[in-house]
């Protein structure tokens, strides 16, 4: 269920691969359930030491914990789920396909 990937996502994959080293943690904006760290898995296992956090809705934020909760009981894959942007240190800024749904011109 959540570890399809599509031909779009070669070049996250590729860049993935090439900066893991460098990042301790992702913001995945728009990131639904998780469902692009939980596919990216199989083909990046060493992403397991960076800290991805999934940013979106409350209510698609409440599923996702119910859902991380069955797939990832033991907490092994280091992801998060936040209704709200913090200020904080970010290495990577994921919007694989949400950016478009900002009401507003983001600066």
């Amino acid at each position: 269920m959540c570890n399809k990937i599509f031909p779009e996502d070669y070049a996250t994959l590729y860049w993935l691969n090439r900066l893991n080293s460098e990042i301790t943690n992702i913001l995945d904006f728009g990131g639904h359930v998780g469902i692009k760290r939980y596919a990216f898995t199989k083909y990046l296992p060493q992403i397991n030491n960076v800290e991805w956090k999934v940013y979106d809705l409350p209510k698609v934020i409440e599923e996702a914990k119910n859902l991380n909760k069955e797939i990832d009981p033991e907490g092994a894959l280091n992801i998060t789920f936040q209704d709200e942007i913090k200020k904080e240190k970010i290495d990577l800024f994921l919007a694989l396909g949400s950016f478009q749904y900002i009401p507003r011109e983001v600066a």
